[in-house]
């Protein structure tokens, strides 16, 4: 694993907590179910993110994950961030 491999999952694992305390203001705020599912999506890319990390870390070869993925989880929050801001 090369350390700018190590370094996007970190980024993604940032955006990731960013994003879902983020939708968790905006939740609390408006209590509706679109809000909910785009905390819960949040919730869940941090989620995976931070096991994908902690997997690297202790070198499980199950938890690799291609970079074209985290590119395309990447994508993916920023479409619910624009839902979000949109909502």
């Amino acid at each position: 694993m090369e350390a700018w491999e190590v370094a996007l999952r970190i980024v993604l694992l940032g955006l990731s907590a960013i994003m879902w305390v983020i939708s968790l203001q905006a939740w609390r705020r408006n209590r509706g179910r679109r809000m909910f599912w785009v905390m819960a999506s949040f919730l869940g890319f941090f989620v995976l993110s931070l096991l994908v990390l902690v997997g690297m870390m202790y070198g499980g070869g199950s938890w690799s994950v291609p970079n074209i993925l985290v590119l395309l989880l990447t994508i993916i929050i920023g479409a619910n961030y624009l839902a979000l801001l949109k909502g």
